[in-house]
């Protein structure tokens, strides 16, 4: 046969490695049970230190680093790892057993310790093969090695056998995800990208098909505007939530003017769910530091939870610009109470101190001054205990506040004699019961000798009544004798 059609010949390009995985498999099916190991070449930017971690230089963010664990690799990237990753084989270890096989272990350079039944060095094309055959029944942990390992092959065609195995529902979820996660690169470098991103697109359109296996596909597309526009068309036709929550954050990736105007019109959808659109506000202000974006969004939007998170992630841009917009809704009288708290601790969490401060006279809400109380106390700085002092002296604020200030204070570790100091100017009953009960929580001997004090010459008989309950609480000896004391007389 001279010629043949297009199909047929990559079919018979592939018959031959095929066949030889097969022999692969042959020979280590004769082998006992135990450890088999295998090496082949590498492809030219593969590298490892034979030990902990294979490095690919391919990637074009810069050296991709693989560490193994439970699901079999994770994903970094570091120049430092450059200096002590070797170019060198693949080599490949894994435990055969009655069961089938399990363990796979994946090193690029060394060399091998210890015992086990080696194979020896095997042609790349085919152990790409055999290991794309072996993850179809590895254990969990095990399938992703095994397919890393065969995209570490310096030949071989894995593309279409992965487009298989991403289609084929009678494989595990994670065996197709894992092929789906790595047929984009592999297609790339095969110069199979029309295929590849055809068989993805199709998955994630098929709605008979599983969540998670669409879920991957959506996330293997690559990037690029045409992807971008096939996901926001399918973001109509989908039902799934968590698959528009998928493509809403893959679509946030680009801020592309088209992806953040569709973001937006997700945002100002008042039929999309609660959730949905939440996901779309943290895109566009985490992803794309949209702050503007999303403070004309704010009015427009009528939930509280949603206006909750608009607060939050401009919070999060850290410039002078959202800091203001945010003063602004604390003291707007006409927003929400819960809002205006969210934007008070949003604000603390930045370190406005001075400004809690300086608005905290001005707020017209408790409970919004409640908070600023809270939140002040927090910093535990001399500024701020200057400042919840003056606010339990203020005869003027309600008794409330003062208690709270009171409560905070000793919680922030304001010391016991400036808190006797306190007791001694307020004349607020009230108050004055919160600083005994302080006092006595504490149990130190300054405060047990001032609620002594206080329960010998108070001038007020509740007070005095009130200290001597509070000094039976503690348990002190010093406190216990004069009780003793005062009873026998």
């Amino acid at each position: 046969m001279t010629r043949a059609p297009g199909a047929l010949a990559a079919l018979l390009f592939c018959a031959a490695p095929f066949a030889h995985a097969q022999s692969l498999a042959d020979r280590v099916a004769r082998l006992p049970d135990g450890e088999v190991r295998m090496s082949f070449r590498s492809r030219p930017d593969v590298c490892g230190d034979g030990r902990s971690f294979v490095g690919d230089a391919a990637s074009p963010d810069g050296m991709r680093i693989y560490f193994y664990g439970n699901e079999g690799g994770f994903t970094g990237t570091s120049p430092d790892f450059r200096e002590g990753c070797r170019p060198g084989p693949v080599r490949i270890s894994f435990l055969k057993t009655s069961d089938g096989v399990t363990d796979v272990r994946l090193y690029v350079g060394g060399g091998w310790r210890g015992t086990g039944h080696d194979l020896g060095t095997v042609a790349a094309g085919h152990a790409a093969m055999y290991l794309l055959d072996l993850s179809r029944t590895a254990s969990e942990r095990s399938v992703g090695t095994a397919i890393l390992a065969a995209a570490l092959a310096d030949s071989g065609q894995l593309a279409p056998r992965l487009i298989t195995m991403g289609r084929d529902r009678n494989l595990r979820p994670l065996v197709r995800e894992r092929a789906l996660r790595w047929l984009p690169e592999v297609a790339e470098r095969e110069g199979t990208g029309g295929p590849a991103d055809r068989a993805m697109r199709a998955i994630a359109e098929d709605e008979s098909d599983l969540a998670s296996v669409r879920d991957r596909a959506v996330r293997s597309l690559p990037q690029s505007e045409a992807t971008d526009a096939f996901l926001r068309a399918l973001y109509t036709k989908l039902d799934l939530t968590s698959l528009k929550d998928r493509l809403i954050r893959r679509l946030g990736e680009t801020a592309s003017p088209e992806n953040v105007a569709w973001l937006r019109l997700r945002v100002e959808d008042g039929a999309e769910s609660a959730a949905l659109r939440d996901r779309a506000i943290r895109v566009l202000g985490e992803g794309h530091g949209e702050r503007e974006l999303l403070q004309q969004l704010y009015p427009r939007v009528g939930e509280i939870q949603l206006r909750d998170r608009i607060i939050r992630v401009v919070g999060d841009q850290g410039d002078e610009a959202s800091y203001r917009w945010l003063q602004g809704i604390v003291e707007n009288r006409a927003e929400a109470a819960a809002l205006r708290d969210r934007a008070l601790r949003v604000l603390a969490e930045r370190g406005a101190n001075t400004y809690i401060r300086g608005v905290y006279a001005r707020l017209d809400d408790p409970t919004l001054k409640d908070r600023a109380i809270r939140l002040e106390s927090e910093s535990g700085s001399s500024e701020s205990h200057g400042w919840l002092r003056t606010i339990v002296l203020d005869e003027a604020e309600t008794t409330g506040l003062r208690d709270r200030a009171v409560r905070v204070l000793a919680e922030a570790g304001y010391a016991t004699d400036d808190l006797i100091r306190v007791y001694d100017a307020v004349k607020v009953r009230s108050v004055r019961e919160r600083l005994i009960r302080v006092l006595a929580e504490r149990s130190d001997r300054a405060g047990i000798d001032k609620l002594i004090s206080i329960a010998r010459s108070d001038p007020d008989e509740s007070l005095r009544l009130f200290a001597v309950k509070r000094l039976a609480e503690t348990g002190d000896p010093r406190a216990q004798e004069f009780l003793e004391s005062t009873v026998r007389r």
